[in-house]
């Protein structure tokens, strides 16, 4: 059975946060206050963030303004986790993909976003275990634009 896991990208701080839990059908996120202290810059100030809450048992609580991203349940050839949004350069075919949710096929499927007449559009995102994740489209949107490797 897949490991069910999350990740949340905060918008207004723009941060990444490992390991949230999910809270009311994904309305809110959680997080320990030493957790959020690790991923926030050292001088943010969570009292005046519009968008977190103050919780008992040191918990914060991320109310609005945040990307939920699932984890597959997969890892590329350098044993990093692959969630959605995430990237990748595949080294058995062409292109660069997007891990994202494909309406047509039901599922999660890695989508070419460079050289699209080449590489055609989806793969299994298993294929990607075989690849490398480059970055992911919320702190490196520049990978949509056109593809191309971090910079």
């Amino acid at each position: 059975m897949r490991e069910t896991k999350y990740r949340a990208y905060d918008k207004i701080a723009k941060v990444m946060i490992p390991n949230v839990a999910v809270y009311e059908d994904g309305t809110h996120l959680g997080m320990g206050i030493k957790l959020a202290k690790s991923v926030y810059p050292k001088d943010y100030d969570f009292e005046a963030a519009s968008n977190i809450e103050y919780g008992e048992n040191d918990w914060l609580y991320l109310m609005c303004d945040f990307e939920l991203i699932q984890f597959t349940g997969l890892k590329d050839k350098n044993k990093k986790e692959i969630y959605e949004g995430d990237v990748c350069d595949s080294d058995e075919v062409i292109g660069q993909y997007e891990i994202k949710w494909s309406e047509h096929y039901g599922r999660i499927m890695a989508v070419c976003i460079t050289y699209v007449n080449i590489c055609g559009g989806s793969l299994e995102v298993s294929s990607m275990t075989r690849g490398t994740i480059i970055g992911n489209i919320y702190q490196n949107p520049e990978l949509l634009e056109g593809g191309g490797k971090v910079k």
